[in-house]
């Protein structure tokens, strides 16, 4: 079975529906760290060189096609957030899970 890693970024407001989503999917287990920050650098602009958020972040490890699904049900979260940028998704191969 091929197996990816799914690492979420979300807003803080996100977090609950995004578990809930991972929970339907049929996803196993994942890490979630909680009060994070992410920064998107503004380029030319001199006085903020970068806008820095709160976020959730998750790492999940799941099948590919579970993985598939998750991405495709978090998709339409995307834009409903208070603050911008509220969803970012990152699919990586994975090697080894045991």
């Amino acid at each position: 079975m091929k197996m990816k890693q799914l690492i979420i970024l979300c807003s803080e407001d996100l977090t609950e529906r995004i578990i809930f989503a991972l929970r339907e999917e049929g996803v196993e287990g994942y890490i979630h760290i909680p009060e994070a920050y992410a920064n998107r650098f503004v380029r030319n602009d001199p006085i903020t060189p970068f806008v820095t958020w709160a976020a959730s972040m998750m790492v999940v490890p799941a099948s590919e096609d579970v993985v598939d699904r998750v991405v495709r049900r978090l998709k339409e979260y995307a834009g409903q957030c208070k603050e911008e940028p509220c969803l970012k998704l990152l699919v990586c191969g994975l090697e080894e899970y045991f």
